[in-house]
This record gives C-alpha cells, sequence and structure tokens, in this order.
C-alpha cells in the first residue's frame, strides 16, 4: 500500500478522542457526538477503502513501520479476516456513539437525582473513542508486543466507562473486570516474552507474510507457551471456567458499553487466537483440537442454560455472549478452513445481532423506568413497534 490508509484509519480517531478532550469543554453534546462518530464512521470506510484497493488481493500492509530493537516491527496489516473484525468494529462504535446521546442523557440525569458527581459528555466521548480505536489496533497488529499494547488500551478506558457510568456496585464490578481481564493479559504477556526471546515476536511479516509454524522451534516448551497464549485469550473470550467477571461487567457497564465489551471486545480473543495461536503453533493447536472441542461444547451449553435461567434482560445477554462464545472456539478447534471461516462469519453476526439486543435493553431502561426485568416486559411489542422490530432483527 502505497499510503498508511490502517494507521489512518487509527489515527483520525485519535484527533477526534484529543479534540474532545482539549475542547470538550466549549462544545456541545451533539458536536462532541458528531466528531467522534464521524471519525469512526471514516475510519469504517477507510477500512473498506483499504480491503478492496488491496486486502482483497491478500495481505496488505501500511508503509509506516516502526521497528524496536529486540521487539521488531511494529506495522498494521490486512486480509480477509482483519477487514470482517476490523470493519465490524468501527461501523458499530460510530452507531453506538450516535445510540449514546439519548442513552447517556438518561444515564446522566438518573445519577444526578442520586447526587452523584457525573463526568461529563468529554469525558465520556474521550474514553469510549480511546476504546473505539484500541480495538481496531488489537485485530490489524502484526506483531506480539503491539498486540498486547494494543489490548492493555482496550482495558483503561473501558474500566474508566464502566467505573463512572455504570450500574450497582460500578467500582467494584469494574476492579474485578480489570483484575480478570489483566491477568489474562499478563498471561499472555508471559507466553510472548517466553516466545521472544527464542524466536521474535512477529507473527507476520512484510517479506515472508503469516510466519506459520514458528512457534514448533521452541521444541519441549512449545506446549506450554501456547497454553499460556491460549488462555490468556480465553479470559478475553470469557470461555467457561474464565468468564466470571464478564455476567457482572456487561450487565452493570452502561448500556452503549455493554454493545461494545460483549460482541466485540470478547470475539477479539477468538480472532487473534487463530492469527497467532494456530498460525506460530499449529501442530500444538491441532493436538490441543480435541480439548478445545470439550471446552467449546460445555460453554456453549453453559452460556445457553445460564441465560435461559435469567430474569434480567442484560444479564441474559451477557450469559448469550458465553455462549456464543463457545461457538467461535468451536469453530476454531475444527482447525479447517470452514471453520474458521465460520468463526468470522459468527464475530460480524454477533457484532452485530448483540449490540442492537443491547440498543433495545437500553431502549426500554431509558424509557421504561429502568425496566431490566423480563417478566415484566409483556405486551411491550404493541406499545413499542419500533423497539420490538428491533429486537426481532
Amino acid at each position: 500500500m502505497s499510503l498508511p490508509l490502517l494507521w489512518a484509519s487509527i489515527f483520525i480517531p485519535f484527533i477526534a478522542a484529543l479534540i474532545t478532550i482539549v475542547l470538550g469543554e466549549n462544545l456541545d453534546k451533539k458536536t462532541l457526538a458528531a466528531i467522534n462518530s464521524g471519525s469512526l464512521l471514516l475510519s469504517a470506510l477507510i477500512i473498506l477503502y483499504s480491503y478492496i484497493t488491496y486486502g482483497i488481493k491478500g495481505l496488505a500492509f501500511d508503509p509506516v513501520i516502526f521497528t524496536v530493537d529486540g521487539l521488531g516491527t511494529f506495522a498494521l496489516s490486512m486480509d480477509a479476516m482483519v477487514f470482517l473484525a476490523s470493519f465490524s468494529i468501527a461501523l458499530v462504535t460510530a452507531i453506538v456513539a450516535v445510540y449514546s446521546l439519548p442513552y447517556m442523557d438518561h444515564r446522566f440525569e438518573e445519577m444526578r437525582g442520586k447526587g452523584e458527581r457525573v463526568p461529563g459528555w468529554r469525558t465520556y466521548y474521550f474514553l469510549y473513542t480511546l476504546f473505539a480505536l484500541s480495538m481496531i489496533g488489537t485485530v490489524m497488529s502484526t506483531n506480539m508486543i503491539e498486540f498486547y499494547l494494543f489490548l492493555e488500551l482496550t482495558l483503561i478506558p473501558s474500566f474508566l466507562l464502566i467505573a463512572f457510568y455504570g450500574y450497582g456496585d460500578r467500582v467494584k464490578i469494574a476492579i474485578l473486570y480489570l483484575i480478570w481481564t489483566h491477568v489474562g493479559a499478563l498471561l499472555f504477556l508471559i507466553g510472548t516474552l517466553a516466545l521472544g526471546q527464542s524466536v521474535g515476536f512477529d507473527f507476520i511479516s512484510l517479506d515472508k507474510g503469516f510466519l506459520v509454524g514458528l512457534g514448533e522451534n521452541l521444541g519441549t516448551i512449545a506446549s506450554t507457551v501456547a497454553l499460556l497464549l491460549i488462555i490468556g485469550l480465553a479470559v478475553k473470550m470469557a470461555v467457561l471456567g474464565l468468564h466470571i467477571w464478564l455476567p457482572y461487567a456487561h450487565a452493570e457497564a452502561p448500556t452503549p458499553i455493554s454493545a461494545l465489551l460483549s460482541p466485540n471486545l470478547i470475539g477479539i480473543g477468538g480472532v487473534m487466537m487463530f492469527r497467532i495461536v494456530y498460525v506460530l503453533f499449529p501442530a500444538t493447536f491441532a493436538g490441543l483440537s480435541d480439548i478445545l472441542y470439550v471446552w467449546a461444547l460445555a460453554t456453549m451449553i453453559y452460556g445457553g442454560l445460564m441465560a435461559l435461567s435469567q430474569t434480567d434482560f442484560k444479564r441474559l445477554l451477557a450469559y448469550s455472549s458465553v455462549s456464543q462464545m463457545g461457538y467461535m472456539l468451536l469453530g476454531l478447534a475444527s482447525v479447517s478452513v470452514f471453520g474458521v471461516a465460520g468463526t468470522m462469519l459468527h464475530y460480524m453476526v454477533h457484532a452485530f445481532g448483540k449490540a442492537i439486543l443491547f440498543a433495545v435493553a437500553g431502549i426500554l431502561i431509558a424509557n421504561l423506568h429502568g425496566l431490566r426485568d423480563i417478566t415484566k416486559m409483556g405486551g411491550l411489542a404493541t406499545k413499542m413497534p419500533y423497539t420490538a422490530a428491533l429486537a426481532l432483527l
């Protein structure tokens, strides 16, 4: 690629976030929404153009490269998998940024009514856009340290968004979310450092493309390193046994953030499990496929049963997401082209579908005095036909 388009898809929202935090006090909420939503929509269009122009022919790289001695090359790349993930993230976050206006207006009034201190629109949209651009950066990364840095960057603004604007005991829930997901990131980092000391940190290079099988050169510790990477990413996916944080964080986060956490952020773990672990450790990953199959099936069944037992609409959606991550893991465990294709299709469908369902939950909360109890939702379709149509969609 002759132009740094992929970097632009991250840099433009970053500029919007800077404008928001520096000039936000002098801008009204609609202007802030337009700036941040517009930057993310532009990012989505850049990603679409980059893929159609360059990525559809194979693996596309940006010309803007940072090389750090001992850490490898920091670049951004795009193939079909990255396009589906990054385009979904950019488009969903652009739409949800607009949806945030009426919902967060209601949330701010609710918090003020309880005498709580409310960080305003400037803080909200600054953190929101940082969260969005960091998710885009994770899936475009070509280096494991680069991916780790973007992954940690997703954690900071999402933690603050839950702590500032969430429901219930939001600070404790935000800390629970922080601890669980940070532990997952640290496990991934330990595996990354063990791998990097021997074979380097790049999993994609400009001249060789995907560095297939590079991790197998670790010999006897290859399985241990692969497991560290898998478990670290599985925490992000919230698969069974590592899911404890998700029902709390997603149910009590402000609903626009739930719409990003559940379909977009947790799915990144599955996308990168393929792009990193499967690519670097194909033989080891294939050897673990039976274990991953069982883990995936157990996650699917557990998440589904727990969702059916919920009366809180947002907790139902949260447990549903646990189940959906089981489907993604199942596709990866198949170690087949069709399985991986199914995983990516599921990621994209889940990203849009679950975001819409969380938006529906937010509409009910904002318009029906905080209603989340499913047992009290009978007959709403006749009173709120457009909302019902969204839920059906």
